[in-house]
C-alpha cells in the first residue's frame, strides 16, 4: 500500500506542475520526472497510470468537480486541491483495471491532502468526493 500512496503523490506532485507548462508530449515529461525523482519503476506504473487516466479523463473529471461546488469555479480551488480532487476522482470512477475501492481512494486523498494542502483542505476535498462517491457507487 506504500507504493501507491508514493505514486499517487507523485502523481499529485506531476499533475500540479503539468498546470503551469504547456505540455507538447506527456510520455518525454513524465520520464523527466521519474529520473529527477529517481522513482522506483513499480511506484513509476502507478504514477503513470493516473497521470495518464487524469489527462484523458479530464474534461469529464472537471465537470464532475464543479457539478459538485456550492458557488465556487473550479479555477479558484488551488492547485494542491484540484489535482488531489482529480486523481482521487480517476480511481472512483474510470479506473477499470484493478479497481480502487472508492472509500480507500477517498481516505488516500484525505491523508494527502493533509500533507500537501492546508488545514481545510482535507475536509473541503472529503466533502466534494464524498458526493461524486454517492452518485457513482449508490
Amino acid at each position: 500500500m506504500l507504493a501507491r500512496r508514493k505514486a499517487r503523490e507523485f502523481a499529485l506532485q506531476f499533475l500540479f506542475s503539468e498546470e503551469f507548462r504547456n505540455t507538447k508530449d506527456l510520455n518525454k515529461d513524465l520520464n523527466i520526472f521519474k529520473k529527477n525523482f529517481e522513482i522506483d519503476n513499480d511506484v513509476f506504473s502507478y504514477t503513470e497510470e493516473i497521470v495518464h487516466g487524469v489527462f484523458e479523463n479530464q474534461s469529464t473529471i472537471d465537470k464532475l468537480i464543479e457539478d459538485n461546488l456550492k458557488s465556487w469555479k473550479l479555477d479558484r480551488i488551488s492547485h494542491v486541491e484540484r489535482n488531489i480532487l482529480r486523481l482521487s476522482i480517476y480511481e472512483i470512477i474510470f479506473k477499470k483495471i484493478d479497481p480502487v475501492p472508492f472509500k480507500a481512494s477517498i481516505n488516500e486523498a484525505l491523508e494527502i491532502a493533509k500533507k500537501f494542502g492546508n488545514t481545510e483542505s482535507s475536509r473541503f476535498i472529503n466533502g466534494i468526493l464524498d458526493q461524486i462517491a454517492k452518485t457513482a457507487h449508490p
